[in-house]
């Protein structure tokens, strides 16, 4: 783990927005913080090279119900979701 307090600060300092990278962190923890804590949101690969391995894919973790919204229509290239309809 790198030093977060470093650069938590350096980056509050200079308006730079931190997203933690912790594909190679899984389990670790700084100053008794675990991986997937620090920033606005943390990111984890599971590609067959990393730590935790399904193949493909990987997860974001988020606090913010905005961005977590602003990512999830990113995520699908920008396509609102479809309307659910139940037949009656």
């Amino acid at each position: 783990m790198p030093d977060w307090n470093s650069i938590s600060e350096l980056c509050r300092r200079r308006g730079i927005t931190v997203i933690e990278d912790a594909a190679e962190a899984l389990g670790s923890a700084y100053r008794g913080v675990k991986a997937g804590k620090f920033g606005v949101a943390s990111t984890f690969s599971f590609h067959r090279t990393k730590t935790m391995s399904t193949g493909e894919g990987g997860m974001l973790l988020i606090d913010d119900e905005a961005l977590f919204e602003r990512c999830k229509f990113l995520r699908d290239h920008g396509r609102a979701p479809a309307p659910i309809s139940i037949p009656k």
